[in-house]
């Protein structure tokens, strides 16, 4: 850890830094329903995409598809390709997306495959792509949960 004195910054700084700056959530905000994922920093990650009309994007970790349905609404009629390992986290982005005007391919995969699984579906290049790391809340809630490095 460097120190203050050093004018360096050490690692709990920096998060504490990151913790000031985000909305603070108190008891009195809406909660959603039971039942209701919520995506995280929904529309921060999904502002940062630039998405445009007919752009390519990809959603590796597709989770509850939160972001999956945003990405897919800003893209009109391009492609969305949506990546997880898990089978589940597939299901809730094919009923999510059921409205989607634009092309869906859902990948069960690890978006390490990334490349390949793209190429197989003839997509060369995509305009923006999205990785949410971390733990999805359906695995914590239905002790399904299993990491690969």
């Amino acid at each position: 850890m460097l120190s203050r004195a050093s004018g360096e910054i050490g690692l709990l700084g920096d998060l504490h830094n990151v913790m000031r700056t985000r909305p603070i959530q108190s008891s009195s905000d809406p909660v959603a329903p039971e039942g209701v994922h919520q995506s995280v920093l929904l529309q921060t990650a999904v502002e940062m995409l630039n998405l445009k009309e007919k752009s390519i994007a990809v959603d590796a970790t597709l989770g509850g598809a939160g972001h999956a349905r945003v990405i897919a609404q800003k893209i009109g009629t391009g492609t969305f390709v949506g990546f997880d390992l898990d089978r589940d986290a597939i299901e809730r982005a094919r009923e999510a997306l059921d409205s989607a005007q634009c092309r869906i391919e859902l990948v069960q995969s690890n978006f390490r495959h990334l490349r390949a699984q793209l190429a197989r579906l003839g997509i060369a290049q995509v305009d923006a792509a999205l990785f949410v790391l971390g733990l999805c809340i359906f695995h914590l809630l239905f002790g399904c949960f299993f990491f690969f490095f």
